[in-house]
């Protein structure tokens, strides 16, 4: 029964990493990311990408995420980046921090309780 309920929380989370790519795109519009476009300033790019993650660290926590749903929601949304029309640059520097806000360990917990999860 705990692997049902499992398959179905990771098929929530890559509709969530989904989410996480389309809400980027109504952030950061892909006509923003072309070569020649206005580009945005470091600061508000590093603002956008860290509401992105804090949402997806609060699904995380909130749903008791494993790895493999962890892995689902950001290859989730690494593929919807591909299809909204993104660079590989961006999807790729995106992603990465996806990945990283994923695997921290919860705020407030020491690194050796977090380590023997």
């Amino acid at each position: 029964m705990s692997k049902l309920i499992s398959y179905l929380l990771s098929s929530a989370a890559a509709e969530f990493g989904d989410s996480l790519a389309k809400r980027l795109s109504t952030l950061y519009p892909v006509a923003l990311d072309k070569p020649g476009a206005k580009k945005v300033s470091a600061n508000r790019m590093a603002s956008i990408l860290e509401r992105l993650y804090a949402d997806a660290r609060s699904y995380r926590h909130a749903h008791h995420l494993g790895y493999i749903g962890r892995a689902r929601m950001s290859h989730a949304f690494k593929w919807r980046m591909l299809e909204i029309g993104y660079s590989k640059e961006f999807i790729d520097m995106a992603t990465e921090g996806l990945v990283v806000y994923l695997y921290k360990p919860k705020t407030g917990t020491s690194p050796e309780k977090a380590a023997s999860k």
